[in-house]
């Protein structure tokens, strides 16, 4: 059986520790509702797993803010944990997003979250023609293979995706998921 590098799950050196934890995020107020509604279902995904990471939408603080913005070729910008902590902001392309099908938003903001606590890209090492950048920590920062995870599947921390797709979590993602939390 060949190795197909593109279809594993990957995480980052750094993981968020202290577990069981709970972790907040905060929707910026300038964002319209509709960013709220999906950062719930966001959530609701990762917290149907029973994981030792539970998330929470706060709307004052919060470990990681999420915030709108525009004229930039990204559709989402997150990154990796530091200190045990996950990265504490996502960026939501607004020139696109707003205007896009809820389960696409959804989808974007928990594939944002899993960079935040420590998941690189499944296609990381043979990146599609869509992704800009990865982060400049995945330049220096080699990326570990998640052990158990099949040669199979792309799932939630694919590098791409397009308006009208939803990628709610396979089964090879909550093995990825359930392997580090």
């Amino acid at each position: 059986q060949s190795l197909n590098s593109n279809e594993e799950h990957y995480r980052h050196v750094n993981l968020v520790t202290g577990l069981p934890r709970v972790i907040s995020i905060r929707v910026n107020s300038s964002l319209p509702v509709s960013y709220i509604t999906a950062t719930n279902a966001a959530i609701a995904r990762y917290n149907a797993l029973g994981l030792s990471l539970t998330f929470t939408r706060v709307t004052t603080g919060g470990d990681i803010v999420i915030t709108g913005v525009t004229g930039v070729s990204f559709l989402s910008m997150s990154g990796f944990p530091a200190g045990g902590n996950p990265y504490n902001s996502i960026a939501l392309n607004r020139s696109f997003l707003d205007t896009w099908a809820t389960n696409t938003v959804i989808s974007i903001i928990t594939h944002a979250i899993g960079h935040c606590i420590g998941f690189y890209h499944t296609d990381h090492y043979s990146p599609p023609p869509c992704i800009n950048d990865y982060s400049t920590d995945g330049k220096t920062t080699l990326p570990i293979h998640i052990p158990g995870t099949p040669l199979t599947g792309g799932g939630w921390m694919s590098g791409c995706i397009s308006n009208g797709l939803n990628r709610p979590f396979t089964a090879d993602d909550v093995l990825a998921l359930t392997t580090l939390y």
